[in-house]
């Protein structure tokens, strides 16, 4: 080696691998962040030959949700982008759930992402429950999640209906005795109500 190589430890003939950077973005909104290093910076009273002279890097951007075709991509990413893209829109999430056979064998790490983005960790929980020869059934895992989603809400549907019913019975002078007698309720139930008035 030459002296210069020696302190740099890199010969004259070496060549480096180019790396890319991409940048997935999935949120629901539209990207509306900068897009190059110089949109990032304040050239305020910085001479046109200063600003010239800075370099400038592109970000490599990827929204997931504007995809049209994920075709493109030969491995999970395109069942995990499809999955993103069609999230906001339960009856297309339906369809593609039950159009692609891969979702019935979804590569493990594939579900952990996937799960991740809905924010559904219990799920990460009974993976195991779904799991079958190393691969994992993210249709009945979700179908299964959409349920208990359901049931939560027509349980909360239902609370929400005894306090508005309690809530009218106190108003016109019903006996707390009464209430719960009609409507199945416990004494703490109409002491909240009662509360909140």
């Amino acid at each position: 080696m030459s002296r210069g190589e020696y302190l740099y430890g890199f010969r004259k003939e070496s060549r480096l691998h180019p790396s890319v950077t991409i940048v997935l973005y999935y949120g629901t909104e539209p990207w509306d962040g900068p897009r190059t290093l110089h949109e990032m910076l304040d050239f305020t009273d910085i001479p046109q030959g200063l600003k010239e002279m800075t370099a400038d890097y592109r970000m490599n951007l990827v929204e997931i949700r504007k995809l049209e075709d994920t075709s493109i991509f030969h491995t999970d990413v395109r069942h995990v982008f499809d999955f993103i893209r069609y999230s906001e829109n339960k009856e297309a999430l339906k369809e593609l759930m039950e159009e692609e056979e891969y979702f019935r064998n979804m590569e493990e790490d594939a579900f952990d992402v996937v799960i991740q983005y809905v924010n559904e960790v219990e799920q990460l929980k009974a993976k195991d429950y779904y799991r079958k020869d190393g691969k994992v059934d993210m249709c009945t895992a979700i179908k299964e999640w959409m349920a208990e989603e359901r049931e939560a809400g027509i349980i909360a549907g239902k609370q929400e209906g005894i306090v508005a019913v309690v809530a009218n019975m106190l108003r016109r002078g019903m006996s707390d005795e009464d209430i719960m007698a009609i409507t199945e309720c416990e004494q703490e139930l109409i002491d909240q109500v009662r509360n909140q008035r």
